[in-house]
């Protein structure tokens, strides 16, 4: 299974608020690897589903 974190200087963060995006897959035994990581476009965001940034 793969899943996405939020991280900020190494620690899991909110949503919007990491500075990374980190993509983990998590295997059957527990162990994982990160497979991939890349800037977070949440911080740049203009806009937000059902609202507008202030």
């Amino acid at each position: 299974m793969r899943i996405a974190i939020s991280v900020s200087n190494g620690f899991v963060s909110g949503p919007g608020e990491g500075d990374e995006v980190w993509i983990i897959e998590v295997r059957d035994d527990g162990t994982y690897d990160v497979v991939e990581r890349y800037e977070n476009p949440a911080k740049y965001a203009q806009q937000v589903r059902g609202g507008y940034s202030c």
